[in-house]
Protein backbone atom coordinates (compact mmCIF):
# COMPACT_ATOMS: atom_id res chain seq x y z
CA UNK A 1 0.00 0.00 0.00
CA UNK A 2 1.30 3.42 -0.81
CA UNK A 3 0.10 6.83 0.23
CA UNK A 4 1.38 10.15 -1.03
CA UNK A 5 1.11 13.58 0.46
CA UNK A 6 1.42 16.27 -2.19
CA UNK A 7 1.18 20.02 -2.73
CA UNK A 8 -1.31 19.63 -5.57
CA UNK A 9 -3.99 17.21 -6.70
CA UNK A 10 -2.86 17.16 -10.34
CA UNK A 11 -1.18 14.17 -12.00
CA UNK A 12 2.02 16.23 -11.92
CA UNK A 13 1.81 17.12 -8.22
CA UNK A 14 4.89 17.84 -6.14
CA UNK A 15 5.32 14.85 -3.86
CA UNK A 16 6.05 15.94 -0.31
CA UNK A 17 6.11 12.55 1.39
CA UNK A 18 5.55 8.89 0.62
CA UNK A 19 4.31 6.17 2.94
CA UNK A 20 4.86 2.54 2.01
CA UNK A 21 3.54 -0.54 3.76
CA UNK A 22 4.06 -4.15 2.74
CA UNK A 23 1.48 -6.58 4.05
CA UNK A 24 -0.07 -9.99 3.65
CA UNK A 25 -3.40 -11.36 4.80
CA UNK A 26 -2.01 -11.69 8.34
CA UNK A 27 -1.02 -8.03 8.73
CA UNK A 28 1.79 -5.52 8.26
CA UNK A 29 5.21 -6.86 7.28
CA UNK A 30 7.27 -3.72 6.77
CA UNK A 31 6.83 0.04 6.41
CA UNK A 32 8.80 3.05 5.27
CA UNK A 33 8.33 6.83 5.35
CA UNK A 34 10.11 8.95 2.75
CA UNK A 35 10.19 12.75 3.10
CA UNK A 36 11.12 14.66 -0.05
CA UNK A 37 13.41 17.69 0.06
CA UNK A 38 11.25 20.33 -1.61
CA UNK A 39 14.30 22.50 -2.32
CA UNK A 40 15.71 19.75 -4.54
CA UNK A 41 16.13 21.07 -8.10
CA UNK A 42 14.10 18.15 -9.48
CA UNK A 43 11.06 19.38 -7.57
CA UNK A 44 10.75 22.56 -9.65
CA UNK A 45 9.17 20.59 -12.52
CA UNK A 46 6.11 19.61 -10.50
CA UNK A 47 2.84 21.37 -9.73
CA UNK A 48 2.21 23.27 -6.52
CA UNK A 49 -1.35 24.42 -5.96
CA UNK A 50 -1.77 27.32 -3.51
CA UNK A 51 -5.12 25.94 -2.30
CA UNK A 52 -3.53 22.58 -1.46
CA UNK A 53 -0.69 24.30 0.39
CA UNK A 54 -3.26 26.38 2.26
CA UNK A 55 -5.13 23.16 3.12
CA UNK A 56 -1.91 21.75 4.62
CA UNK A 57 -1.52 24.79 6.88
CA UNK A 58 -5.10 24.27 8.09
CA UNK A 59 -4.28 20.72 9.26
CA UNK A 60 -3.33 20.08 12.85
CA UNK A 61 0.30 20.30 13.94
CA UNK A 62 0.77 16.54 14.26
CA UNK A 63 -0.35 16.08 10.64
CA UNK A 64 2.23 18.63 9.44
CA UNK A 65 5.15 17.47 11.63
CA UNK A 66 6.31 14.78 9.21
CA UNK A 67 6.68 17.21 6.30
CA UNK A 68 10.20 18.34 7.14
CA UNK A 69 11.84 15.32 8.77
CA UNK A 70 14.65 13.25 7.21
CA UNK A 71 14.39 14.95 3.83
CA UNK A 72 15.96 13.34 0.77
CA UNK A 73 16.24 14.41 -2.87
CA UNK A 74 13.30 13.37 -5.04
CA UNK A 75 15.38 11.03 -7.22
CA UNK A 76 16.75 9.22 -4.16
CA UNK A 77 13.26 8.98 -2.66
CA UNK A 78 11.83 7.48 -5.84
CA UNK A 79 14.67 4.96 -5.99
CA UNK A 80 13.88 3.99 -2.39
CA UNK A 81 10.25 3.45 -3.40
CA UNK A 82 11.40 1.20 -6.24
CA UNK A 83 13.51 -0.89 -3.88
CA UNK A 84 10.69 -1.21 -1.35
CA UNK A 85 8.17 -2.26 -4.00
CA UNK A 86 10.46 -4.54 -6.04
CA UNK A 87 9.03 -8.05 -6.19
CA UNK A 88 5.68 -7.17 -4.60
CA UNK A 89 2.45 -8.80 -5.74
CA UNK A 90 0.83 -5.44 -6.41
CA UNK A 91 0.85 -1.76 -5.58
CA UNK A 92 -2.28 -0.41 -3.93
CA UNK A 93 -3.12 3.29 -3.88
CA UNK A 94 -6.19 5.16 -2.62
CA UNK A 95 -7.63 6.01 -6.03
CA UNK A 96 -7.14 4.87 -9.57
CA UNK A 97 -6.12 8.41 -10.49
CA UNK A 98 -4.04 9.65 -7.58
CA UNK A 99 -1.19 7.96 -5.69
CA UNK A 100 -0.03 5.43 -8.27
CA UNK A 101 -0.46 7.84 -11.19
CA UNK A 102 1.42 10.70 -9.51
CA UNK A 103 4.22 8.38 -8.40
CA UNK A 104 4.61 6.81 -11.85
CA UNK A 105 4.52 10.25 -13.48
CA UNK A 106 7.30 11.54 -11.20
CA UNK A 107 9.42 8.48 -12.01
CA UNK A 108 8.84 8.95 -15.73
CA UNK A 109 9.86 12.61 -15.54
CA UNK A 110 13.13 11.66 -13.83
CA UNK A 111 13.72 8.72 -16.21
CA UNK A 112 13.37 6.13 -13.43
CA UNK A 113 11.79 2.88 -14.53
CA UNK A 114 9.23 1.69 -11.97
CA UNK A 115 10.13 -1.70 -10.49
CA UNK A 116 6.56 -2.94 -11.01
CA UNK A 117 4.36 -3.34 -14.05
CA UNK A 118 1.41 -1.02 -14.55
CA UNK A 119 -0.63 -4.23 -14.49
CA UNK A 120 0.19 -4.49 -10.76
CA UNK A 121 -1.43 -1.13 -9.89
CA UNK A 122 -4.54 -1.66 -7.77
CA UNK A 123 -7.20 0.71 -6.48
CA UNK A 124 -7.94 0.50 -2.76
CA UNK A 125 -10.76 3.06 -3.07
CA UNK A 126 -12.69 0.79 -5.45
CA UNK A 127 -12.32 -2.29 -3.23
CA UNK A 128 -13.28 -0.47 -0.02
CA UNK A 129 -16.44 0.87 -1.67
CA UNK A 130 -17.68 -2.72 -2.01
CA UNK A 131 -17.90 -3.07 1.79
CA UNK A 132 -18.81 0.32 3.28
CA UNK A 133 -19.82 -1.39 6.53
CA UNK A 134 -16.28 -2.60 7.29
CA UNK A 135 -14.86 -0.37 10.04
CA UNK A 136 -11.87 1.79 9.08
CA UNK A 137 -9.54 2.34 12.01
CA UNK A 138 -7.05 5.20 11.87
CA UNK A 139 -3.52 4.21 12.88
CA UNK A 140 -1.48 7.16 14.17
CA UNK A 141 -2.07 10.57 12.59
CA UNK A 142 -4.18 11.24 9.51
CA UNK A 143 -2.18 12.66 6.59
CA UNK A 144 1.05 11.10 7.76
CA UNK A 145 1.47 8.93 4.67
CA UNK A 146 2.96 5.95 6.51
CA UNK A 147 0.09 6.00 9.04
CA UNK A 148 -2.45 6.38 6.22
CA UNK A 149 -0.87 3.54 4.20
CA UNK A 150 -0.92 1.30 7.28
CA UNK A 151 -4.55 2.19 8.07
CA UNK A 152 -5.54 1.51 4.47
CA UNK A 153 -3.64 -1.80 4.32
CA UNK A 154 -5.26 -3.05 7.53
CA UNK A 155 -8.67 -1.99 6.25
CA UNK A 156 -8.03 -3.66 2.90
CA UNK A 157 -7.20 -6.93 4.68
CA UNK A 158 -10.58 -6.76 6.51
CA UNK A 159 -12.44 -6.00 3.27
CA UNK A 160 -10.69 -8.78 1.33
CA UNK A 161 -11.46 -11.26 4.13
CA UNK A 162 -15.13 -10.21 4.13
CA UNK A 163 -15.34 -10.60 0.34
CA UNK A 164 -13.60 -13.97 0.53
CA UNK A 165 -11.08 -12.97 -2.12
CA UNK A 166 -7.54 -14.29 -2.23
CA UNK A 167 -4.79 -11.85 -3.17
Amino acid sequence: MLDLETFSTSNNALIVSIGLVSFDMEGIIDKQLIIIDMEDSNCKHFDIDPMTVKWWFEQNKSAREHLFLQEMPLREGLRSVNEFIRGSQGVWGNSSTFDNVILRNAMNQLHITPSWSFRKDSCYRTIKSLCPDVFYEVVGTRHNPMNDAESQALHLIKVINKLGVIL
